[in-house]
C-alpha cells in the first residue's frame, strides 16, 4: 500500500514539475512570439555583426577609445540620401524684384541703389520709401515671463528716406525694415519693395569702454629663454597696441563629420586648403543643443547651479565696468540683481550665468551672438532666454521681427530674405563686425548658429554649401582663430535607425583654425592640433580652449573670474586644444555619458533575445516611475527594434566606474517601441552583479513627436502620451 502511496505521490510531483517547466517555456515562447510584441517582424536591427565593421580601421585608436572609420556613404544610409538643386539655394532676383536698399554699417547710412531700382523698371521720382526699426522691448526683473526674451516692437513712424543715402542715426536705426510704394497708375498707393537690414553700428561710449581693456593685452613676442619646455603663455610681453585675434565660434546644428563630408564638399575642402584642422574624435555630451552650447560656453553642465559665486564675477556686461558712462541703459545694469544662474530651470534667465562672452567682453572685444532661428534658438527653446542683450551685437530681435512679419515655408524655417539668404546675411553681419572692429583697433568674439540649414533635412545643408565655402573664402583670417563646429548629428528619424546613423548622432562636425602669425608664435598650439585631432575630446575642451585663448592674449581680471568658476563647479573639466590630450582618456575624462560614447563597439544582440526584452522594460519602469500618472498614461513595450552589447574591458587602475574605465562591464543597448504612441526609444541599460539591471544615462526618443505634449512642458513632453 506505501509503495502505491509513493508512487502516485512521484506520479503528482513529476506531472506538478513538468507543468511548471512546460509553463517556464510557454512564457518564454510567448515572449519572443508575435503576439507578445503586437506588431508585424521588426526591420533589420541596426547593430550589425563584427564581421561587417572588422575590415573598416579607426578614426580614433588610442589606448581607451575605438572609434570605426566609417564611410560617409555607407551601405546602411544610401537608400535615405538624395541630391539637392545645383548651384544651392538662391535668393537673388527671387520674384523678379532686385535689392534696391542696403546699409553701410561703417558709416551708418542706408543707400537706394538707382541701378537696380531702374532694372526694376522706378525710378527715384515713381517711389516713396520709408524705414521702421525693429526695437527690443525689455521687461521687469522683477515680473518677466517667459517670453521676456522674446519681446519686440515696430516703431510707429515710418521714416522718409531723404534720396539716395540716408542716415540712419536715430536709436534702434541697426535693425530695420523699408517699404516702397508706387506713386503712379497702375499701381499708385501698393507697396512694391520690401527689406530688412540689419547692421552692427559701433557705438562710441561701447569703443571707449573697450579701449581702456587694451593695457591688459599681451602680443605673441618670443622673448629669451633658457628653459627649452617653457610653455607658449610665457613668451607673451605686455602690448597695449597690438589687439587679440578675433575668435569666432561657427556652428551649424544637427551637422555629423559624416554628413558634413556628404552635403557640404566644397565647404570642407575650403577648410582643408585653409590649413583648418578636423578632429575625428569630437563627441557630443548631451542628447540636444542646449547641454552641448552650455558646457562649451561656460565650462559647466546643464543641470548645475552657481549660486556659489558672487555677484562680481557674474556681471552681465561689459559696459557694467564702465562707471562714467551716462547711457541710462549701462547705469541702470550696473543695480541689476539677475539672481543665482541655474542652468536647469527653465523658468529662470541665464543673465548671472558666465558664459564666455563676458570674460571677452572685459579683455575688450566686441561681443556677438547670432543665430537664425528664433523659435528653436539655443537658450530659448521652452527657456526665458536674456533679460537683457547679452553681448555688443545681438541679432535675436531682428529675427523675431523678420519671422513674425516674413512668410515662411514652415514655422521654424526661413530661407530668403529679399535678395539673401539668411545664412548669407549673417555671414555679411559678421564680416561687418570684424570690419568695425579692425576700423578702431578692437578685436572681436562672435559666436554664430545656425540652424534652419541642416535641422529639418537630412540632405538639407547641400543647398548652402556654396555659400558657406564662398563666405570662408571671402573672410581675412590672418587675425582671427575660427571654430568651424556642430553640437550633434541627426538625432532621430530613419537615419538613426542605421548603424551610421548611431555613431552619426554622437560625433558632430568640428574644426579648428590657426592664423599663420599664430601657428609661428605659437608652434605648440599647431603641434598640439595635428595630435588632439585623433583623440577623444568634447564640448568642455572647447571651453578650456576659450580660456586658453584669453589666458594667453590678455592679462584681465576676468582670469580671476575663470579661476574661482573651476574651484566652485560641479562639473566635470575640459582640457585645452592646445595642449596635447591624453591618450589613455575615457569618456568619462572627456564629461561623455555612457550613452553618448563612441569608443566601443556594440556587438549585435538578436532583437528576440530575452535580456533585450528585460532591459526595455527596466527602461520602461524608470521612466514610468518620472511620469506624472494625472496626465500622461502609462507606456507599454510593444516591440524591441534593435540591440547591442558593449563589454567594457579597457585598463585604468582607478578602480571601478562606467563604460570604458576600466572594470569588465556589460552594457546593453536596447531600441523599442511602445504603446501607446508608437514613440521609439533607446536606452542603455548596465549590468550590476549577476542579475540586477539599471538605466545609465538618457532615454533617447528616435522618431519624432506627432502627438500634441502640451499637458506637460520641457524635457517630458518627448516621452509622455497626455490623456
Amino acid at each position: 500500500m506505501w509503495r502505491r502511496i509513493l508512487c502516485r505521490r512521484g506520479i503528482r510531483r513529476l506531472a506538478a514539475l513538468l507543468a511548471t517547466s512546460f509553463a517556464t517555456l510557454g512564457l518564454l515562447a510567448f515572449l519572443a512570439s508575435d503576439v507578445y510584441y503586437n506588431s508585424p517582424p521588426p526591420p533589420r536591427n541596426y547593430f550589425v555583426p563584427e564581421d561587417e565593421y572588422s575590415s573598416l580601421g579607426h578614426i580614433v585608436n588610442t589606448v581607451n577609445c575605438h572609434i570605426l572609420n566609417i564611410s560617409a556613404f555607407h551601405t546602411s544610409i544610401l537608400p535615405l540620401l538624395n541630391g539637392s538643386t545645383p548651384g544651392g539655394l538662391n535668393c537673388r532676383g527671387r520674384d523678379g524684384v532686385k535689392q534696391w536698399t542696403y546699409v553701410d554699417a561703417m558709416k551708418k547710412i542706408l543707400i537706394l541703389n538707382e541701378t537696380a531700382l531702374h532694372s526694376s523698371g522706378y525710378s527715384i521720382s515713381s517711389i516713396s520709401c520709408c524705414y521702421r526699426s525693429i526695437l527690443r522691448i525689455n521687461q521687469p526683473l522683477s515680473n518677466y515671463g517667459m517670453d521676456a526674451d522674446s519681446l519686440i516692437d515696430i516703431s510707429s513712424t515710418c521714416r522718409p528716406l531723404t534720396g539716395v543715402v540716408t542716415s540712419l542715426s536715430t536709436p534702434g536705426d541697426d535693425f530695420i525694415r523699408v517699404s516702397c510704394t508706387s506713386k503712379y497708375w497702375p499701381f499708385s498707393g501698393d507697396t512694391v519693395y520690401r527689406a530688412f537690414h540689419a547692421a552692427p553700428f559701433l557705438q562710441n561710449d561701447t569703443v571707449s569702454s573697450k579701449r581702456r581693456a587694451k593695457l591688459g593685452w599681451r602680443r605673441a613676442e618670443k622673448k629669451s629663454s633658457s628653459h627649452g619646455d617653457e610653455d607658449d603663455e610665457s613668451k607673451m610681453v605686455s602690448s597695449s597696441s597690438a589687439p587679440p585675434p578675433n575668435v569666432i565660434l561657427l556652428g551649424i546644428d544637427s551637422m555629423s563629420r559624416l554628413s558634413f563630408e556628404r552635403n557640404m564638399p566644397k565647404t570642407r575642402q575650403t577648410l582643408k586648403k585653409l590649413g583648418a584642422v578636423e578632429f575625428y574624435g569630437y563627441t557630443k555630451l548631451g542628447e540636444n543643443t542646449y547641454p552641448n552650447a552650455i558646457s562649451f560656453m561656460t565650462g559647466y553642465s546643464s543641470q548645475d547651479k552657481l549660486s556659489t559665486l558672487k555677484d562680481d564675477e557674474l556681471s552681465s556686461s561689459p559696459e557694467v565696468e564702465d562707471e562714467s558712462s551716462s547711457q541710462p541703459e549701462v547705469m541702470a545694469r550696473k543695480e541689476m540683481d539677475f539672481g543665482p544662474c541655474d542652468f536647469a530651470d527653465s523658468t529662470k534667465s541665464l543673465d548671472s550665468c558666465p558664459f564666455a562672452w563676458k570674460d571677452f567682453a572685459k579683455a575688450g572685444y566686441l561681443t556677438a551672438f547670432l543665430e537664425d532661428a528664433p523659435y528653436l534658438a539655443t537658450y530659448n527653446y521652452d527657456k526665458v532666454g536674456f533679460l537683457r542683450p547679452p553681448v555688443d551685437f545681438y541679432l535675436r530681435p531682428f529675427m523675431l521681427g523678420v519671422s513674425k512679419l516674413v512668410a515662411r515655408k514652415a514655422y521654424y524655417y526661413l530661407e530668403c530674405l529679399g535678395g539673401e539668404t539668411v545664412d548669407e546675411l549673417i555671414h555679411r553681419y559678421i564680416r561687418d563686425i570684424l570690419a568695425g572692429g579692425r576700423s578702431v583697433g578692437l578685436p572681436a568674439f562672435i559666436y554664430a548658429w545656425l540652424t534652419n540649414l541642416a535641422h529639418g533635412d537630412l540632405n538639407g545643408a547641400q543647398s548652402g554649401d556654396e555659400i558657406y565655402a564662398d563666405f570662408l573664402k571671402s573672410l581675412d583670417l590672418n587675425d582671427t582663430i575660427l571654430f568651424f563646429i556642430s553640437d550633434h548629428g541627426y538625432r532621430y528619424g530613419p537615419i538613426r535607425q542605421t548603424f551610421a546613423g548611431w555613431y552619426e548622432d554622437k560625433l558632430p562636425n568640428f574644426w579648428v583654425y590657426l592664423p599663420p602669425g599664430i601657428r609661428a608664435s605659437h608652434p605648440k598650439w599647431a603641434d598640439a592640433l595635428a595630435l588632439n585631432a585623433g583623440r577623444l575630446t568634447s564640448p568642455l575642451d572647447l571651453h578650456a580652449t576659450l580660456t586658453h585663448i584669453m589666458t594667453t592674449f590678455s592679462t584681465s581680471g576676468a582670469m580671476q573670474t575663470e579661476k574661482s568658476r573651476r574651484s566652485t563647479s560641479t562639473s566635470r573639466g575640459g582640457l585645452s586644444f592646445f595642449r596635447p590630450i591624453p591618450s589613455d582618456r575615457k569618456c568619462s575624462d572627456a564629461g561623455i555619458p555612457e550613452n553618448f560614447c563612441a569608443c566601443e563597439i556594440p556587438q549585435k544582440l538578436e532583437v528576440r533575445d530575452p535580456r533585450l526584452v528585460s532591459a526595455a522594460l527596466v527602461a520602461l519602469s524608470e521612466l514610468n516611475n518620472r511620469l506624472p500618472k494625472k496626465k500622461c498614461a502609462p507606456l507599454f513595450l510593444s516591440s524591441i527594434h534593435a540591440g547591442g552589447l558593449v563589454r567594457s574591458s579597457f585598463s585604468d587602475s582607478s578602480g571601478p566606474s562606467t563604460s570604458g574605465s576600466g572594470r569588465n562591464n556589460e552594457t546593453i543597448i536596447v531600441a523599442f517601441y511602445t504603446t501607446p504612441g508608437g514613440f521609439l526609444f533607446e536606452g542603455n541599460v548596465q549590468k550590476v552583479g549577476e542579475t540586477s539591471l539599471t538605466l545609465t544615462g538618457e532615454l533617447l526618443r528616435m522618431n519624432k513627436i506627432s502627438r500634441d505634449a502640451s499637458c506637460v512642458g520641457g524635457d517630458l513632453e518627448k516621452f509622455c502620451y497626455c490623456h
